[in-house]
């Protein structure tokens, strides 16, 4: 069985490379897509790895930035500060919303940022300002590229117009880009006030990160503290998990398809082989085609034996022609019969015009028709 497989994979080779190459697209298809949204899923997490703290607070049962909300109490960024092992404390206003710029819109981090203190800001810049003030944004850079807006023209968020002062590079995703606005008009918009939303602690020296998380969750309540490793493995897998339905589905459709083409690859081969024509003769158990075939092989051999025996002098209305050999009886009994036949009518005529001769030479007279 192997034998024949390989034997008819490799009479088949255009059809079978055809096949392979049908299966090897589906599957890389499959693993473009899981490639493009790991990709996006490592350039989500572009603002966390930039801004780079030692230690992000939170509030408390919230261990990611990724379509998560998180809301603390001001007051306890100063709690935070005034913690043995702190260096300094930056704070931000996050939400995840819509910014319309140059007619689309575009689903983004939004960022909002303290005047006085541009840790969380931008870290670079393609053309303009890195701070906004009050009534400005900075888009990325990718914004300008696909739509063609430019610096000083407007974008939307909810009801809010901001000015465009810059442009950032590095944060754009397809999922989650990053636009930045100042503090004050987030918390408008938000209708919040005296909140923040994440908290960047960086460590003095001599502390680590995971001491300091335990000191944070210890004397500061209902938040939560993770090391910049933990928090970007937290953002990570929930990015992940955002994608694995698509993922799953992809999956799928791929694996669907290289079946398709298997199965049809495999129709195709079945139906090109020889197929058994007609019922079985009383002397074999041969496909009719085959047994017409050598009974048609054999009628030829008969034909020269006769044709050698007829120019030798020796064709006699009783001569009994040689049996062809390497065919099954029944077929020489045909041929025999058939032969003293052939032989009397061509004797008795052998001194007509020779063209009765080329008759009988040919074959013709198979069925009677020599007269």
């Amino acid at each position: 069985m192997l034998q024949w497989t390989l034997k008819t994979l490799w009479l088949q080779r255009a059809a079978t490379l055809a096949s392979a190459g049908g299966v090897a697209g589906a599957f890389l298809l499959v693993i473009l897509l899981e490639a493009i949204f790991l990709g996006e899923s490592k350039q989500m997490l572009s603002f966390i790895e930039n801004t780079a703290p030692d230690v992000w607070v939170m509030q408390d049962g919230v261990s990611n930035m990724h379509m998560a909300t998180s809301f603390v109490w001001d007051w306890k960024v100063e709690e935070v500060a005034a913690l043995p092992g702190v260096e300094s404390v930056s704070s931000i206003l996050y939400v995840n919303t819509a910014v319309n710029a140059g007619g689309r819109d575009w689903f983004a981090y939004v960022v909002g940022i303290e005047p006085d203190d541009p840790r969380a800001g931008p870290w670079a810049i393609a053309a303009g300002r890195a701070e906004p003030a009050p009534g400005e944004i900075i888009l990325p850079q990718m914004f300008a590229r696909a739509t063609g807006i430019s610096l000083g023209e407007q974008a939307r968020i909810a009801d809010t117009d901001f000015t465009i002062v810059g442009f950032s590079k590095g944060t754009f995703s397809m999922a989650n880009s990053v636009a930045f606005v100042s503090a004050a008009d987030l918390e408008d918009i938000l209708n919040v006030g005296a909140t923040v939303s994440y908290m960047l602690v960086d460590a003095a020296a001599g502390t680590s990160g995971e001491e300091l998380t335990t000191r944070i969750e210890a004397e500061v309540e209902k938040v939560n503290a993770l090391t910049q490793e933990e928090f970007i493995d937290s953002d990570f897998e929930m990015a992940m998990k955002m994608g694995v339905e698509i993922i799953s589905f992809m999956t799928i459709i791929g694996s669907a398809l290289a079946a398709a083409i298997i199965a049809f690859t495999t129709f195709v081969q079945v139906a090109s082989l020889p197929r058994a024509r007609g019922r079985q003769s009383h002397w074999g158990d041969q496909p009719l085609g085959l047994r017409e075939r050598r009974l048609s092989e054999s009628n030829r051999d008969g034909y020269r034996v006769f044709d050698r025996s007829h120019h030798r002098g020796r064709s006699d209305a009783g001569h009994r022609l040689a049996r062809p050999r390497g065919h099954l009886p029944g077929i020489r009994n045909i041929i025999d019969a058939h032969g003293r036949d052939r032989a009397g009518r061509c004797d008795a005529r052998g001194t007509r015009a020779g063209s009765v001769r080329r008759k009988c030479r040919s074959g013709l007279g198979v069925r009677g028709v020599v007269p």
